[in-house]
């Protein structure tokens, strides 16, 4: 076998460019199907990137799971979209969109259904019976006002960088709701609200049909594990495979990401003697990362995990980030992928010379928030959200397939880095880092810091291996994470309002996943306090605010 030279192979992979046409013929056929969680579509796309796979004489297998397993924290169940259609009769004339069109059109989870009647604006209190309701924000629980106050239908809209584009809902809310009261749902694009809710303000009449035929489907939840080597350690890597068609960026270059990396590291391992191996797993945005924790995880044994969601847009000029994991459960693993891609930002022919890289502080939104509430060490990778997020036009011409290649090479060679003899230092170099440049006073960071390590409540060096942890708490509701949908049906409007307004809602997400994942690993609220100051900028105040209104004691 060759010994690596990082440096050389780095040079060799972005300059062959190798798989990258395959990479575009998988991502072309992949983001042709609705991926709705749990739909039929979502699996025919699974078995897209199986059957590529396979071609290239990887392994994978397609497992599935009971969503019973996750109900207490995400609500999802599978849906079927059969048509939809609209047709809008106002002062300035008519128009009408289908399914055909886009399948956007129908909200994701819409009941079926067929209402005629007068559009109207949501108000206070206001009786909306036969009456077509637009709402504008607050979609969720909108819609069950709606319900509760008679309205035949909604049209969900909001303004996007792209006015013409459908915009992504999803009603995740009780399926027993939908199918008892549920009425119809549509999306409409801002550039025509805008229009509807200006003929109403002027006192205009604007009336419509709204249609939608689809079906709930018992669906189980998907997930495609395919692993390159075939020895201890393990390293993970995941790629949310959901979102409706096209959702090229979102997640379609994740998936094409992690596609890649497979392959590069296959052929690595061909030349180079590695020991290891890395596993990617293929599945719906949170449903499918829960249920793989929770029912396979007596097989988890990693080093950690590498998340890759949105990571290559053609629109937008920002640099690929790292939102750090959690630093009480330090890794190996992500100050190898630091290594790697300042690597290929020196590396000529690289898409990451042009657009850089950095680390930033922990934020929620994707898989690396269910395995870190587990107590395995998991990054988010990603450049960011783009003009055409979540709307019909976040099509394939639209993902940068050279940046989708560069971190498919960083992922590949993180594998090969993390083996490397100088990994210990830098892995301590890296998390002293973060810790100086943290949101809060570097001073009081770096004095907690010190504390937590001394009180030996972050380990002085990175175990080899991570497994789930245990709620060793008693408090059954810390035994999985929870999300804003099931906060919405547990506690009610009311009290989701109030969380909502008490925090901005991308801080909310964050807040609930690190504190309730803290606290269910034996830490107090002291130290969530000084460890969440270091990863969230949030203080112990702000961790007793949280628990307060979630009444967690």
């Amino acid at each position: 076998m060759i010994p690596v030279n990082v440096h050389t192979l780095a040079k060799h992979l972005v300059q062959k460019s190798k798989y990258l046409e395959t990479a575009h013929d998988l991502l072309r056929d992949f983001t042709r199907h609705h991926r709705i969680q749990l739909s039929l579509e979502l699996r025919k796309a699974l078995d897209v990137v199986k059957r590529y796979l396979n071609e290239h004489s990887i392994e994978a297998k397609i497992y599935t799971f009971d969503p019973n397993v996750i109900k207490d924290s995400f609500i999802t169940f599978g849906w079927e979209l059969e048509k939809a259609r609209i047709e809008i009769v106002g002062p300035e004339g008519t128009m009408s969109f289908s399914s055909d069109d886009t399948r956007l059109l129908a909200v994701a989870h819409s009941p079926s259904g067929i209402a005629s009647g007068e559009i109207t604006l949501m108000g206070k209190d206001q009786d909306l019976a036969g009456r077509i309701v637009i709402i504008t924000e607050n979609h969720r629980v909108n819609y069950l006002k709606a319900i509760e106050r008679n309205a035949s239908a909604v049209i969900f809209t909001r303004k996007t960088q792209d006015p013409g584009a459908f915009p992504y809902f999803g009603l995740f809310i009780s399926k027993e709701i939908l199918e008892t009261k549920g009425i119809p749902a549509v999306s409409l694009p801002w550039a025509y609200s805008r229009r509807i809710i200006r003929s109403i303000k002027r006192g205009e009449k604007v009336n419509a049909i709204v249609e939608v035929k689809s079906r709930f489907v018992n669906e189980k939840v998907p997930a495609l594990v395919a692993k390159v080597g075939d020895s201890d350690p393990n390293i993970m890597g995941f790629a949310h495979s959901c979102h409706p068609t096209p959702g090229a960026h979102d997640n379609g270059s994740g998936v094409a990401g992690l596609f890649l990396a497979l392959l590069y590291l296959k052929d690595i391992l061909m030349v180079h003697e590695i020991k290891g191996s890395f596993t990617a797993i293929f599945a719906p945005e949170y449903s499918g990362s829960l249920a793989y924790v929770i029912e396979r995880q007596n097989d988890i044994r990693t080093m950690g995990v590498i998340n890759l969601d949105m990571i290559g847009s053609t629109s937008i000029d920002d640099p690929i980030k790292v939102s750090h994991g959690w630093i009480r459960t330090p890794s190996y693993v992500e100050p190898s992928f630091y290594v790697a891609m300042r690597i290929l930002e020196s590396t000529p022919g690289s898409r990451l010379q042009r657009k850089g890289f950095k680390v930033t502080s922990y934020s929620s939104g994707s898989d690396h928030d269910i395995f870190n509430f587990y107590g395995v060490p998991s990054f988010h990778v990603f450049q960011g959200i783009d003009p055409y997020y979540h709307t019909s036009s976040d099509r394939l011409e639209n993902v940068d397939m050279l940046l989708v290649r560069d971190i498919a090479i960083g992922t590949a060679l993180l594998n090969v880095i993390v083996r490397e003899d100088f990994i210990k230092d830098a892995t301590r170099m890296y998390y002293e880092h973060l810790v100086l440049t943290s949101i809060g006073s570097s001073v009081e960071n770096i004095i907690a810091y010190k504390e937590l390590i001394q009180e030996n409540k972050i380990p002085r060096e990175p175990p080899e291996e991570y497994s789930p942890q245990e709620n060793i708490t008693g408090n059954p509701l810390l035994d999985k994470p929870l999300t804003m949908g099931v906060i919405l049906e547990r506690y009610g409007p009311e009290k989701y309002n109030a969380i909502s307004t008490r925090f901005e809602r991308r801080e909310i997400s964050d807040m609930l996943f690190y504190v309730l994942g803290h606290m269910r690993s034996g830490f107090n609220v002291k130290d969530i306090g000084r460890l969440g100051r270091i990863d969230l900028g949030i203080s112990e105040e702000d961790v007793l605010t949280l628990l307060e209104v979630l009444d967690v004691t």
